[in-house]
């Protein structure tokens, strides 16, 4: 019962932001929100009616549109989240949505980045090693450890190493400017 509740809530949201999305502004244009929290809005509309013997009548039109994280809470307002990653000095921040995200220029540091939940929790990691691992036999290779752009312009493995019989994995450092390849055999 839990998870068909849940499943239902999942669809309604996925059908409410397809659903948004492709009226939107049109639709919602003579629409106002009257209220909002960081996963629904409610847009209302009121006209006024007249019909045939001359008598107005007022409508309220509403519909709720459900999405996670589609607002944000900012000094006590609720405002609609925003797709959008910002520079700085120490490398990028995205603060218009429901969890704010700090990203480091540096894969080798401590917190590659640093995620403020709606709840006040903190989430923080990062990139180690890239690693491929073949699905079929559980065999994995590292490709590289994570480096800091410093060391990274002086990596430039030459090696190839078999994932499986099908590919050859060349590996390449991708901030130093190599691409990777892979070859059928």
């Amino acid at each position: 019962m839990k998870s068909s509740l849940l499943s239902s809530l999942t669809a309604i949201s996925v059908l409410g932001t397809a659903f948004f999305a492709q009226v939107s502004p049109g639709l919602t244009q003579d629409y106002t929100v009257v209220e909002r929290e960081q996963d629904f809005a409610v847009y209302r509309k009121t006209v006024a009616l007249t019909n045939d013997t001359g008598s107005v009548r007022v409508q309220t039109n509403e519909f709720t549109v459900l999405d996670h994280g589609m607002n944000y809470l900012q000094n006590g307002e609720w405002r609609e989240s925003q797709d959008l990653v910002e520079s700085f000095a120490d490398g990028a921040i995205a603060r218009h949505g429901a969890y704010q995200t700090i990203f480091s220029p540096d894969l080798n540091s401590e917190a590659v980045f640093d995620i403020s939940t709606p709840d006040s929790q903190r989430i923080r990691g990062g990139v180690r090693a890239i690693q491929l691992t073949d699905i079929a036999s559980g065999k994995s290779v590292v490709v590289g450890p994570s480096k800091s752009p410093r060391q990274a312009k002086s990596f430039r493995p030459t090696t190839s190493s078999t994932v499986r019989r099908s590919m050859v994995w060349t590996p390449t450092c991708s901030t130093c400017g190599n691409t990777m390849r892979f070859l059928k055999t």
